[in-house]
């Protein structure tokens, strides 16, 4: 999951919002934690990777910072064709460059290797090069939400060429609400239409809702939209059943509150955990692929906490080693072609 650089006006002056950067980090090594625990049941004979399941939710917090922080850089771009170019240009560069390289491996992985999938699983050429949706998943298991990331960006271009942006994102709230409240998405057969109407498609929204709010509301008072947001994800964990989304519009106020407290403490964070947040879109690319041959290796030794101990460290290890020896000196040549300043990612 990517984002642009965070960063938040402060006087005269611009600084990252380092609370969301170790946020992303954390959450990444839920989502490791998560797939860890699945990797460590299938090739062991114990099954205690339901204690980590909430990894899973990490993918609504990247949704909803997205959403956040694609809203919060570019609110005050000039309304032209131009900077939707350039947008689309930084947003192409920023998610395909880490992501092609792990994708056409894992793809001849598979091409030479058909068993390599446990549960062999199909996927389908088109969306595991291009990212857009399909009928057939991408090779790269985790890039599902990486079609999300697409179909919103795409989106978000209408913020370029309109004046009534945020008349089109009410329409486009109001038509997934309909889908959802008449159970209507296993009907759509399109799979572009079907992504579009998705009711995930509302934590991005939430996001640049909270983003919108940020300029509006005074940093002293950060524990309000702080308290909504923690008061949300516990209304969540006592529902029964409830959708993922009600979590991903919970997070929203969170994020805007973490948001705020920096800016009212100025918060510093160290390298360490910046560096952690920074390379979090490397591990969740490169740690579900890895974790499985990790597992595959540990297999001999029927030690679930042993295997789902190396399947964390080793694919999070590796995803750091990802960043800083191709993602980021890779993204740095590529921007200074274009005359662009590097994003960091999520």
């Amino acid at each position: 999951m990517t984002a642009p650089e965070i960063q938040v006006a402060d006087h005269s002056t611009k600084q990252k919002l380092g609370t969301l950067e170790v946020g992303r980090g954390l959450v990444a090594l839920a989502v490791v934690a998560g797939h860890a625990g699945l990797s460590s049941d299938a090739f062991t004979s114990s099954n205690y990777g339901s204690m980590f399941s909430f990894g899973i939710y990490g993918v609504d917090f990247f949704f909803v910072l997205s959403g956040f922080i694609i809203y919060h850089i570019h609110q005050n771009d000039p309304r032209e064709v131009g900077a939707a170019r350039r947008f689309l240009s930084k947003r192409i560069r920023r998610i395909y460059t880490p992501y092609l390289p792990i994708a056409l491996a894992l793809i001849a992985a598979y091409l030479l290797f058909p068993g390599l999938s446990q549960g062999d699983r199909s996927w389908g050429w088109f969306t595991s090069v291009t990212l857009m949706p399909s009928n057939s998943p991408p090779a790269l298991s985790v890039a599902w939400t990486l079609t999300f990331e697409m179909v919103f960006y795409l989106f978000f271009l209408s913020f370029f060429v309109t004046r009534y942006f945020w008349q089109i994102v009410l329409a486009w709230v109001v038509l997934v609400l309909g889908v959802a409240v008449f159970d209507l998405h296993d009907t759509i057969s399109n799979p572009i239409v079907g992504t579009v109407l998705h009711p995930l498609i509302l934590e991005f929204v939430a996001g640049m809702v909270a983003a919108h709010l940020f300029g509006k509301i005074s940093p002293a008072r950060w524990w309000v939209p702080l308290c909504v947001g923690l008061l949300g994800v516990v209304a969540f964990a006592l529902l029964h059943d409830p959708h993922r989304v009600v979590l991903g519009i919970a997070l929203a106020p969170f994020v805007l509150g973490l948001a705020l407290f920096e800016q009212r403490y100025s918060v510093k964070i160290s390298n360490s955990w910046a560096l952690l947040g920074a390379s979090s879109y490397a591990v969740y690319l490169i740690h579900n692929p890895l974790q499985s041959i990790i597992a595959r290796l540990f297999q001999a030794y029927d030690n679930w906490s042993l295997t789902f101990a190396a399947c964390i460290l080793i694919s999070f290890a590796a995803g750091v080693f990802y960043h800083l020896i191709y993602e980021r000196p890779m993204l740095r040549t590529l921007s200074r072609k274009q005359g662009a300043r590097v994003p960091s990612n999520i």
